[in-house]
């Protein structure tokens, strides 16, 4: 009887942890990443879309990156700050670091899809970009991203994401371990699936956008997670994100418990809403046309937090070692061969290490890409647990939003 209760739980926890956490491990094998050479020049014309929400202390130190930074001709791109519903100098301060300033004010419509919006309609009717590059407010650049991107262009691609880093690693343990799970959700997942050919799914930060692909399909994202929800909208029309791994973006992250409740009930609410609207269109697309990009943007809507997957894998493997030593304790087998014998014959145990192996495999990856180095990678994984109990203590659920929160900047809390 005891046997087959906790055969049973092991089963249904099996259910709910194995298929993701293969999944992942199979990602973090597919990772690998193909060298391709930039172009030096290109006759693409891209204008960097920066979108602002009282940003005025931070925002000129973007646009002089921007324009000081960029291997790219100066002639051929702009840069361009969307000053939305600001109530500092955010506008001044980015025209004089040498911005053009679309001022916005709409206190119905509010939140950085609007902004996007509003930026695009005005610039395409203009007529002079061929591709828009968006980037926080807060973010750096690497100098070849617009190369990255003219190579991505000129293989046929219409929309691409660059990778995105932390700006602020040694902020806190926080924004370590950030950096790996970053590194995980945003590089080994976007590496495996451009192996794939399926989409590398936007991140909000360092996307670029073709005039052909606005002009296909118009942006019209604005929910909390608008950069999610536009690559749902793009995969339902059977267009996939290409991931520009050459070049990078990096944004500041939070650093403290306050803050990071905050973001993190934004970021989960919206993705449990979009995930109610768009995972049954995904499949019912995928189901009358088999393209992959579908399915695969579906999973990516539908796959737990890796906290919970790891959870659910630890409590499984649990499970099998207290069956286990029951069945010693029991049988009265003490002697090494019975115990390898039961060992041998205990298929889901084998199951769940290989669950347990393939979890592993995708956050030593992480590790890998995070720029951390091996040792001091490690050692932030040792916060996780901490991670893990804050998450479920205080970053549960939200409530529902849609207008533009904007979050406290490392500069400003040192100023209080």
């Amino acid at each position: 009887m005891i046997d087959s209760v906790l055969l049973f739980a092991s089963l249904g926890l099996m259910v709910v942890g194995l298929p993701w956490s293969f999944y992942l491990g199979l990602l973090a094998v597919l990772s690998w990443r193909r060298s391709r050479p930039l172009p030096d020049d290109a006759p693409v014309h891209f204008t960097f879309v920066v979108p602002a929400h009282n940003e005025e202390l931070g925002i000129a130190g973007t646009v002089e990156n921007l324009r000081g930074v960029v291997d790219y001709p100066q002639n051929r791109y702009d840069v361009v700050v969307v000053a939305d519903n600001c109530s500092d100098g955010t506008a001044a301060a980015a025209e004089s670091a040498g911005a053009r300033v679309m001022v916005r004010h709409n206190q119905e419509l509010r939140g950085k899809g609007y902004a996007l919006e509003h930026a695009f309609d005005r610039l395409m009717e203009e007529g002079r970009t061929d591709a828009f590059v968006i980037v926080d407010a807060d973010t750096q650049v690497k100098p070849n991203i617009l190369r990255a991107f003219a190579a991505c262009l000129g293989r046929g691609e219409i929309c691409a994401q660059a990778e995105y880093r932390v700006a602020n690693v040694d902020a806190s343990w926080r924004t370590r371990l950030m950096s790996i799970s970053m590194a995980a959700i945003c590089e080994v997942r976007a590496s495996a699936r451009e192996n794939l050919g399926v989409s590398a799914v936007l991140r909000g930060n360092g996307m670029c956008f073709s005039r052909r692909l606005l002009e296909q399909h118009r942006h019209q994202a604005y929910g909390l997670v608008e950069d999610v929800e536009f690559a749902a909208d793009l995969a339902l029309a059977g267009v996939r994100v290409a991931y520009a791994h050459e070049t990078a973006v990096y944004g500041e992250m939070v650093s403290t418990a306050k803050e990071a409740v905050s973001q993190r009930k934004r970021w989960e609410g919206g993705r449990v809403q979009l995930a109610l609207d768009k995972v049954p269109k995904l499949l019912g697309g995928y189901l009358r046309t088999f393209q992959l990009v579908k399915l695969d943007l579906a999973m990516e809507l539908l796959i737990p937090p890796l906290s919970t997957v790891a959870a659910v894998v630890g409590l499984g493997v649990g499970v099998e070692a207290v069956r286990l030593f029951a069945g010693f304790a029991l049988a009265g087998e003490a002697h090494v061969a019975g115990m390898l014998r039961e060992v041998s014959g205990q298929v889901t145990l084998w199951l769940w290490l290989a669950g347990l192996a393939s979890i592993v495999l995708y956050v030593l990856r992480g590790v890998a890409l995070s720029g951390l180095g091996f040792f001091r990678g490690l050692w932030t994984l040792g916060w996780a647990p901490v991670f893990v109990v804050w998450k479920v203590l205080f970053a549960r659920g939200g409530k529902k939003q849609q207008e533009w929160v904007r979050t406290t900047r490392e500069a400003e809390k040192s100023d209080d």
